[in-house]
């Protein structure tokens, strides 16, 4: 019955339909809306899906996190303070990072330090990095 309804309503139903579990079923049902939904749109659906499960970490997920963040908490953002004690990272969640001068909202759970190094910059020695503020990611890559 949906078969024979005109190939442009099909793609507005598709559209509509935001569970990835419902495309899988329509794509079951018929050989025609077979080839119309493709499995990107499949996988497109489920990562979207994916993303709004986002959950909060404590601390930094990076193992060495302690080791490779101690040289720069300690001499950098915590340069005059006698007192600091270096500990394991908070991670950063839900946060706003400058990049090249504009702002994006991301979801992480390594902390500043090692998004920086891991995600963004990795090997790249092209890169400008800005300490003015503790705890926050920001990057010029020249």
């Amino acid at each position: 019955m949906i078969c024979q309804l005109p190939i442009e309503i099909i793609e507005i139903i598709i559209n509509n339909l935001t569970n990835y579990q419902d495309l899988i079923n329509i794509k079951l049902s018929s050989l025609v809306l077979s080839q119309v939904i493709s499995r990107f749109t499949i996988a497109k659906r489920t990562l979207a899906k994916n993303f709004k499960k986002f959950t909060k970490r404590r601390f930094c997920v990076n193992v060495c996190c302690y080791d490779e963040t101690e040289d720069i908490f300690t001499n950098v953002h915590n340069y005059y303070y006698r007192r600091y004690v270096h500990s394991w990272q908070p991670a950063l969640n839900v946060a706003k990072v400058l990049i090249n001068n504009k702002t994006y909202k991301i979801n992480s759970h390594y902390c500043c330090e090692c998004f920086k190094k891991n995600v963004l910059v990795g090997n790249n020695e092209k890169v400008s990095h800005n300490y003015h503020i503790p705890n926050q990611v920001n990057v010029t890559f020249l």
